[in-house]
């Protein structure tokens, strides 16, 4: 008997919160792991190399991780052509946007630290911006639990990684560099599941037009505008007020914040799981 709108609802905002809840969960115990040993300027630097990498990630989305779903779910054999297009549009934006952020932090004279942090952060986003297209792409076939895997793998190796490196006394750049490889983590484990449990998976046929660079920028341009700015509204703060008041203000700022995107977890969870 197949399960119901209900059912599934239910079942993909259970595993969707599992998933998320226990990374937020094991990053709040590193983050207050991280408070005393690199101080309020220390988290100001951490704060605000994940929050340009945020805003540099919602750009390179271009709006697309809905659309990709809504594309596979209609046309599941020719799920590797969306899935390829919608890649190559991300990176695409995501090497131009680097490339911006390198000119940025040149032009501000940013600290070796700061620069490290940001630019090892940063390229973090061509890792994710995968991973969010699998993310796409399991949801399209009802498979959330393969994602939630993922997340918990990403979550686990975060933990693991950032205790060990901080205890060995890598300071801020033994979290950032945990942080990157959880997301490698992510990919790693999600990836194989992605094409292992949903597909077909076969190139385009000759009689099939498969989508190019040109439609999958059309068709991610009005979810861009709806989303994008938004997002960027909301992370923009942590920016300016670094530039404005430095590190160690930026720091306090961060921690107040975490409360909030905390509780905006929730809702996103069930709205990704009813309009996938």
């Amino acid at each position: 008997m197949p399960p119901t709108a209900t059912r599934s609802v239910a079942k993909n905002t259970f595993l969707l919160t599992v998933g998320l809840m226990l990374g937020r969960a094991l990053a709040l115990f590193v983050t207050k792991k991280m408070a005393p040993i690199l101080g309020t300027e220390g988290m100001g630097v951490w704060f605000f190399a994940n929050d340009v990498t945020v805003i540099l990630l919602t750009v390179a989305n271009f709006g697309l991780g809905v659309l990709l779903t809504r594309e596979v779910t209609r046309k599941p054999d020719q799920g590797w052509s969306h899935l390829w297009a919608a890649l190559r549009v991300r990176w695409l934006l995501g090497t131009v946007g680097y490339a911006g952020l390198i000119a940025y932090l040149r032009l501000a004279g940013a600290s070796d630290l700061v620069t490290a942090a940001v630019l090892v952060t940063a390229a973090g986003l061509f890792l994710e911006t995968t991973a969010m297209a699998c993310d796409s792409v399991l949801q399209a076939h009802e498979k959330v639990q393969y994602q939630a895997i993922g997340q918990v793998a990403s979550a686990v190796a975060y933990f693991g990684l950032a205790f060990w490196l901080l205890d060995a006394g890598h300071g801020l750049m033994g979290v950032i560099w945990a942080n990157a490889a959880s997301r490698a983590v992510r990919l790693a484990v999600m990836a194989p599941l992605m094409f292992w449990k949903t597909g077909p998976w076969r190139r385009a046929r000759p009689e099939e037009q498969p989508p190019d660079l040109r439609w999958m920028l059309r068709l991610g341009l009005p979810m861009f505008l709806a989303t994008t700015f938004g997002i960027i509204s909301f992370k923009v703060d942590t920016v300016m007020l670094f530039n404005l008041a430095g590190e160690a203000a930026t720091g306090i700022y961060g921690l107040g914040h975490r409360a909030l995107d905390i509780l905006l977890i929730a809702p996103n969870i069930f709205a990704t799981a009813m309009f996938p």
